[in-house]
């Protein structure tokens, strides 16, 4: 499972500790934009968090924004969900942003 940290997130006490990320299945439209797709096995109520899932230059991709513990339980429950008539490796391209929080 994923996992994250951010040793001065949340330190700056006018700022909402919030972080994103972007997680795109694949780096190139041709080989990964049938691969499938991310799910989660389950979410959790009442947070800030939000997700949204788009497709980005033929590629599935996956934006969360909430506090660092929120995203990093739910990475706890993320699972990739191959196309089953795909062959080859897909990879993940990650993207984190602090979003200024210093």
């Amino acid at each position: 499972p994923l996992a994250f940290r951010d040793v001065d997130l949340g330190d700056t006490p006018d700022k909402v500790a919030e972080m994103s990320v972007i997680i795109t299945i694949g780096n190139d439209e041709q080989r990964h934009g049938q691969s499938g797709g991310l799910m989660f096995s389950e979410t959790r109520e009442r947070t800030n968090m939000w997700l949204v899932e788009y497709v980005q230059e033929g590629l599935m991709t996956t934006m969360i924004q909430g506090s660092l513990d929120d995203i990093n339980w739910l990475m706890q429950r993320l699972r990739y969900d191959a196309d089953p008539s795909y062959q080859g490796y897909a990879p993940f391209v990650v993207n984190i942003n602090d979003n200024l929080n210093y």
